[in-house]
């Protein structure tokens, strides 16, 4: 369903489907208050959001992320002890009962932002916002500043498929800020990790290359604990061959997405439309259906289970479904459309590498060197790549993005640290 409105909006984007409501948050500091906001996108959709303060603070921090309800983000109560003010807010593709992930467009994630940013600055009178992403809502955080560090016309003006959505008439306010908390590269780049490139056929799930599967003992796999090593050559087919499966992704993604348009478009000619034939019927419910990607095996990278890839203090999995269980149960159903602008590698632009060039910010990144999922090569690409004169890394040993509480003491007190020194 397209969200359409007098402003020339237009994306494959669900209606929003947000509710209203308040939460309570315990154990906050004394005289914290919460104050539940409600803001409106330039095309329509409505996103709700949470603000902690005592009143009087100059700096907010506010959190973005793509899947999740972080409006009680574990790191708030200490920022607001610190004296900071903290927001979290929902995006239009998240409710209290029933999150649409499948339908994730992240271009009009960044008019969220933009919502979220202008009640914050304008609404409730911050003079400092900072963005702060953990694992990948760091890279939807970089995404957005990307896009409001550039002026009109400089801005996207459509979606990753190709469908109109101008964020040249959205209004989105600069960050004065960013932290990036155990960041990874984005969505996309997580699915180049993690896609099981042994898939022969994307309609069967069981399918497989044996001279591709990291499962196969023939390939180096040892049930943990026993340690696991790939070859150098096994490692080199295999990701090459992770990214020609998403390529395979992508096309598949386009071709149902022209087919709609060709329908479409042969729909809307006059005399086809007023046609009562089968093939009329079946090319109007063509055009109105959006068709959904089944991803299968998405379990699948050799750094989960052999450690002497880009070491870290990561540890094997020691408990619960066994990796090669998990993959073979892991399905994603998605539209056509989410793939390309979210988990795409190559098409999606929410991808951090895509977006360094625009990060002239002062950065801290928190890297807890425990995480399973975000490698230190990535962090320390961000780390590089961003133009920042003004930026920060630290290590936080044997923590993962989960925050352990060694984790959230060592990250919560660097983090203050780095805003005392720089925003009131």
């Amino acid at each position: 369903m397209s969200i359409l409105d007098t402003k020339g909006f237009s994306t494959e984007a669900p209606v929003p489907r947000n509710t209203y409501s308040e939460w309570n948050f315990e154990s906050l500091p004394v005289g914290v208050t919460t104050e539940p906001a409600l803001m409106k996108t330039e095309d329509g959709a409505l996103i709700r959001g949470v603000l902690y303060s005592r009143g009087g603070e100059k700096t907010v921090v506010c959190v973005m992320y793509t899947g999740g309800d972080l409006t009680r983000f574990y790191l708030f109560p200490a920022l607001l002890e610190a004296g900071y003010a903290t927001f979290g807010f929902l995006n239009r593709y998240m409710s209290p009962t029933l999150p649409i992930l499948s339908d994730v467009i992240h271009e009009a994630l960044v008019a969220d932002g933009g919502a979220a940013m202008r009640y914050l600055k304008d609404a409730r009178g911050f003079q400092n916002v900072i963005l702060l992403g953990t694992n990948a809502g760091s890279a939807l955080c970089c995404f957005y500043q990307s896009q409001a560090a550039v002026p009109p016309p400089g801005r996207l003006s459509d979606t990753a498929a190709g469908d109109p959505y101008d964020l040249n008439r959205c209004e989105l306010p600069s960050a004065d800020g960013l932290i990036l908390l155990s960041p990874s590269l984005g969505y996309g780049h997580g699915t180049l990790n993690t896609i099981d490139p042994s898939v022969t056929d994307e309609s069967d799930p069981f399918s497989c290359d044996q001279s591709l599967d990291m499962y196969d003992p023939l390939n180096g796999f040892r049930e943990p604990p026993q340690q696991t090593r790939y070859s150098q050559e096994f490692l080199l087919r295999y990701r090459d061959a992770q990214r020609v499966r998403a390529q395979r992704l992508d096309a598949i993604a386009r071709n149902h997405i022209a087919t709609q348009r060709a329908c479409r478009a042969l729909g809307s000619q006059p005399s086809f439309a007023q046609a009562n034939t089968e093939s009329a019927q079946f090319v109007n419910r063509r055009a109105v259906a959006a068709r959904m990607m089944i991803i299968h095996r998405q379990v699948a990278n050799p750094a989960s289970l052999d450690l002497t890839i880009d070491p870290s203090d990561r540890v094997l999995p020691s408990a619960g479904v066994p990796a090669i269980q998990a993959n073979y149960t892991s399905t994603g159903i998605l539209t056509s459309r989410s793939w390309l602008s979210t988990y795409s590698p190559t098409a999606s632009r929410a991808l951090t590498i895509k977006t360094l060039p625009e990060l002239s910010l002062p950065m801290l990144i928190l890297y807890y060197a425990g995480a399973s999922s975000i490698s230190p090569s990535d962090v320390e690409s961000i780390y590089r790549g961003a133009p920042a004169l003004d930026k920060s890394i630290e290590r936080i040993p044997n923590a993962d993005h989960r925050g352990k509480p060694a984790g959230r003491q060592q990250s919560t007190r660097a983090m203050i640290r780095w805003l005392r020194e720089r925003y009131p």
